[in-house]
């Protein structure tokens, strides 16, 4: 065991029994809903997957404490601070060191995934190649991690903010198999781009368990992103959604927002254009996107008694 790494006992006990768990990060709900929305949506995010059959595993860092399993007060406690630190994987041991608290990225939470025997987390979306990126090199903690962590990631796909092209492009090159659960687009969060493909379509869970545990056992590291496409009440027009975009990205550059602290203004920006619908959408992304975990991973565990 990690000597920074602390795993509720509950959850313990129930990884060690091979029993379905699903890993959870709250950077996605903390910086969209406001508290004490965000703390109602995780506990109910929690009970949906309990009801699955599931356990949930919130992650998170408290006082430099790398915890799987958050109780509801320490999951009230990360969602209630003002301005959250947003920790990625290049954090952490900064924030081990300085005893500090705050949310995970979609790596970081990838990370102590890993370190906890978990192999099924469940978010909103991944972060993704940032518009611009030939220039400045933006990429995103999430891919590379996703390149080099066990772990099976089920989203939305990427946000539209993001350059999707280029983030499949280096999802490839550093094979990450993009699984599209029931579609052969890749969702781009909240839009529906037909342009955008997935290179593997599979519409049954147990048949992307297969995949996952045929990839693990052949030695080939790396996670698998399994794409699951929003709601379709929750779907946002492309045209109308690249507007948003290219006028959030031009207030960001007359802003002078740091990198940072990029992707957080973009989403807050764009709320604000949709007149709050991107945040009422959220909750509803999350919750599908758990569902599905659910399955997965029971399935996966399935696998590991044959």
């Amino acid at each position: 065991m990690n000597k920074y790494l602390f795993i509720e006992k509950n959850l313990e006990k129930i990884i060690r029994s091979n029993k379905p768990v699903v890993g959870l990060e709250l950077n996605s709900i903390s910086k969209v809903v406001p508290y004490p929305q965000s703390l109602n949506l995780a506990m109910e995010i929690e009970d949906i997957i309990k009801s699955s059959g599931a356990y949930p595993a919130t992650l998170g860092i408290i006082d430099g404490k790398l915890i799987a399993g958050l109780t509801s007060s320490e999951i009230a406690y990360l969602l209630s601070m003002d301005h959250a630190p947003k920790i990625s994987t290049r954090d952490i041991s900064y924030f081990i060191s300085q005893k500090l608290s705050g949310t995970l990225t979609s790596a970081a939470a990838l990370f102590i995934s890993k370190l906890a025997g978990i192999r099924v987390l469940s978010t909103a979306a991944i972060g993704g190649v940032h518009r611009g990126a030939v220039e400045n090199f933006d990429i995103s903690s999430d891919l590379q991690e996703l390149s080099s962590t066990n772990v099976a990631v089920v989203c939305s796909g990427v946000n539209y903010i993001f350059d999707i092209p280029l983030t499949l492009e280096y999802l490839k090159t550093y094979g990450v198999p993009v699984v599209g659960y029931t579609t052969d687009i890749f969702p781009a969060f909240y839009v529906l781009d037909d342009r955008l493909k997935v290179e593997y379509r599979i519409d049954h869970p147990k048949e992307i368990a297969s995949l996952i545990d045929a990839k693990w056992n052949l030695g080939i590291k790396g996670g698998v992103i399994v794409a699951n496409p929003v709601p379709p009440a929750c779907v946002i027009d492309r045209e109308t959604m690249e507007s948003y975009v290219k006028m959030a990205l031009e207030k960001a550059r007359q802003s002078h927002i740091d990198r940072k602290d990029f992707t957080s203004y973009m989403i807050e920006e764009i709320d604000s254009y949709t007149k709050g619908k991107t945040m009422q959408y959220i909750g509803e992304i999350l919750k599908n996107n758990a569902r599905l975990s659910c399955i997965i991973s029971e399935e996966l565990t399935n696998l590991y008694k044959e």
